[in-house]
């Protein structure tokens, strides 16, 4: 596993240059673990052409930089024992360690809304893929700031999905505070192996690239006038939904369905963001649209 350490300042003309990376080291199990193959099945290779899953993690600082990276590549070295194929012979891990020159008080009055800088915060940034021979599957940075530290984490699609990431990271959570595992990982395969599948019943990745090339990709194509008028980029940003705000949307959809129906509140969430999508994009009435949203197949397949 490779763990970077950095260091991040905030220039805010030079985003490239605002994390200076201190240092990268490799993190193995602390003790031997078991050495066979593990396939990737169907679904696997279908996430292989997703990027990795990657998190971020923000602490007010209450110990320096150096120390929480050698209190991580302990835990570290103790949950790949039990979580060993991420330290598999593909990949090593990678954990980095680095400074940012930027006040963390900043971050946090901003609410830790989405800035430029944290592309640079999470390793992996410019994987396209994630089945890459020689790409890490888990790599992990840590990040100091004056009065805080950030802890990123990505890892290959292919080989965890995110509900899998959030249990590998409470797992380094207990360990880091010498609590055993509530929650050990289960590694069988069988009910994922690619002949339990009939023929046609998992796309490939070629069929999902072709399927995606079929629909327009809804870009605003800006005009040149347009261009010279500075209109401000795109911007990523979390959407907060409150509970209040879901039962507004549960009672508008209630009468597409039922509302006891699994998963109808993210049905009726979905819809009401591909419809402000579609809006925001300013299409024509008669384009083609797709929405399309993979979940619930840990329940489908009993996982």
């Amino acid at each position: 596993m490779a763990f970077s350490s950095a260091t991040a300042a905030w220039k805010p003309d030079d985003v490239e240059t605002m994390v200076e990376l201190l240092q990268t080291s490799l993190v193995k199990p602390i003790k031997p673990t078991k050495r066979h193959i593990m396939y990737l099945s169907g679904v696997d290779n279908m996430l292989g052409y997703v990027r990795p899953n990657r998190t971020i993690l923000f602490y007010r600082e209450e110990k320096t930089s150096s120390s929480a990276v050698a209190d991580l590549q302990i835990a570290l070295s103790s949950v790949l024992v039990s979580y060993y194929p991420l330290a598999g012979r593909i990949i090593l891990v990678e954990l980095t360690e680095a400074r940012c020159d930027m006040e963390f008080a900043e971050l946090q009055r901003d609410n830790f809304n989405m800035h430029p800088v944290f592309r640079r915060l999470v390793p992996m940034d410019d994987a396209t893929a994630s089945n890459h021979p020689h790409d890490p599957i888990v790599s992990i940075q840590v990040t100091g700031f004056r009065g805080g530290l950030m802890v990123g984490f990505a890892v290959l699609h292919s080989a965890a999905d995110g509900y899998s990431v959030w249990n590998f990271i409470r797992a380094l959570s207990e360990v880091c505070r010498d609590q055993p595992l509530s929650l050990h990982p289960l590694h069988a395969r069988i009910l994922l192996k690619p002949e339990v599948f009939k023929n046609g019943a998992i796309f490939t990745k070629e069929e999902c690239r072709r399927a995606d090339q079929a629909v327009p990709q809804f870009a605003v194509q800006l005009s040149s006038e347009e261009q010279d008028n500075n209109i401000e980029p795109l911007k990523q940003k979390v959407i907060h939904f409150s509970s209040t705000m879901l039962s507004v949307l549960r009672k508008l959809g209630a009468s597409q369905g039922s509302n006891s129906e699994p998963g109808i509140l993210v049905s009726i969430l979905g819809a009401y963001l591909w419809r402000r999508l579609v809006i925001a994009q300013r299409l024509q009435e008669n384009s083609i649209t797709e929405f399309r949203v993979s979940m619930d197949i840990r329940s489908r397949y009993r996982l």
